[in-house]
């Protein structure tokens, strides 16, 4: 199964495999042995191909930003977006894509909302995430409020059906 990242503006397809102790991440030409080992929600140190090192984690909005070695990089993983907009247009069902808490949220039930209009922002493991709108219509539920948690795959929002015309 392959991965999508923008990595700085720039789009790479990862290929991980798993082993008992990390991943195999093939990309391109090269490959490298990879394995996590969480510090705290913020903080891990990563090892790649036996060199360890410890990065830090921190978001705006739906950027990623990885500290590493005196530099950073703004990530996105593009697969995420595009199976959550993919999802949520199929259905109208927008679900948590991981566990967390609802921050906020600025939608309203009955409200009509456009294409990437923000419906409820959630934090999970010290990331907030932006989830906005997969296209033009009016909210129909929002279940959560500010402060309540949730589980993987819970729902977040629903769209009221597109109407044929």
């Amino acid at each position: 199964m392959k991965a999508k990242l923008e990595i700085d503006g720039v789009v790479h397809e990862l290929v991980p495999q798993r082993r008992a102790d990390g991943l195999d991440i093939r990309f391109g030409e090269r490959s490298v042995r990879a394995s996590l080992r969480r510090l705290d929600d913020a903080e891990a140190i990563v090892t790649l191909d036996g060199r360890p090192s410890r990065v830090w984690v921190a978001t705006q909005g739906d950027d990623i930003f990885v500290h590493a070695a005196g530099r950073a990089w703004r990530v996105k993983s593009l697969d995420d977006i595009d199976a959550a907009h993919a999802h949520a247009a199929a259905d109208d069902t927008i679900v948590a894509p991981m566990p967390g808490t609802v921050v906020s949220v600025p939608a309203a039930q009955g409200a009509a909302v456009k294409r990437g209009e923000t419906l409820i922002v959630i934090e999970s493991m010290k990331l907030e995430t932006t989830i906005q709108a997969p296209r033009e219509g009016v909210v129909a539920t929002l279940p959560l409020q500010p402060g309540a948690t949730f589980d993987r795959g819970a729902v977040l929002v629903t769209l009221e059906p597109e109407r044929s015309e």
